[in-house]
């Protein structure tokens, strides 16, 4: 079946029921875009600071592609916030996933890989109008709006704040992708391009410094590559995290497939429930 086949939670961790029902609500809403792209998600996973994968905090989430072009062999979500564990809304775990979902195609962030995942998102506004997603009791979950995570209701001054700080920040992205030039004026490549070329980067832009902000950058690509080495069998660890394939793999390697592996202590930080 094109769905997500499984889902593990971290028994161990407070509110351990409430991350599995995020896992399994966050399946149902996107069983019908892997259905539509006849795509696979063996594994849905969550990864802890304390746990397998989660060691490096600095990564959100990771994928392990079949290199196939439509499966992924397991897709790993931060479901939590290091060290205090509380949970991330509904809404940012659903970005994250989307992200990942986009690495079964595409293993890097280029351009073609934000087209995708902006493909992904208005399919997944677009089953949500139309009823497709269920919740937990068989209902459909009707309306809903694309995933943009400036745009969300504050729930307070403070996060109407943050709000508004990334959102400078992200117009400074984006001027400076578009040249920065003044309206109607000389000094920037923004003239040379069409509308819709320049609300792709502009959206591109926004997107990167979400992803960026949230654990999604060069360090998850970092992960996911050594971890798909590991599948494939090209790279293999001893128990002291030293590789024993014929290849040599520098350091940098060998400990980013180990927090990949969730062995050793790298990058392990205190944890107040291990």
């Amino acid at each position: 079946a094109y769905c997500v086949r499984s889902c593990q939670h971290i028994t161990k961790l407070p509110d351990a029921a409430a991350a599995l029902r995020t896992l399994h609500e966050l399946k149902r809403h996107v069983d019908p875009i892997l259905a539509a792209r006849k795509w696979r998600v063996h594994k849905l996973y969550e990864v802890c600071c304390c746990t397998a994968g989660g060691k490096n905090t600095a990564v959100g989430g990771f994928c392990v592609a079949a290199c196939d072009g439509s499966t992924a062999i397991r897709i790993a979500l931060r479901l939590r916030a290091p060290r205090s564990h509380s949970l991330y809304s509904f809404e940012h775990c659903l970005a994250t996933l989307l992200h990942e979902l986009s690495h079964i195609v595409h293993q890097n962030h280029s351009a073609q890989f934000y087209e995708l995942m902006e493909e992904l998102g208005k399919q997944h506004s677009t089953v949500l109008k139309r009823g497709i997603v269920l919740d937990a009791k068989g209902i459909p979950v009707v309306g809903g709006q694309q995933l943009d995570s400036s745009r969300h209701n504050p729930a307070s001054a403070l996060a109407a704040r943050d709000a508004a700080l990334k959102a400078a920040e992200a117009r400074r992205a984006t001027g400076s992708i578009m040249g920065g030039g003044r309206l109607g004026g000389g000094g920037g490549e923004w003239k040379d391009r069409r509308p819709g070329e320049l609300a792709l980067a502009a959206a591109e832009a926004r997107q990167r410094h979400w992803d960026a902000e949230h654990g999604l950058g060069e360090a998850e690509l970092e992960l996911m590559s050594f971890a798909q080495q590991e599948e494939s069998g090209n790279v293999q660890l001893g128990s002291s995290g030293s590789s024993t394939s014929s290849d040599a793999v520098p350091a940098s390697a060998a400990q980013a497939l180990w927090g990949a592996r969730g062995r050793g202590t790298w990058q392990q930080i205190g944890c107040p429930m291990c």
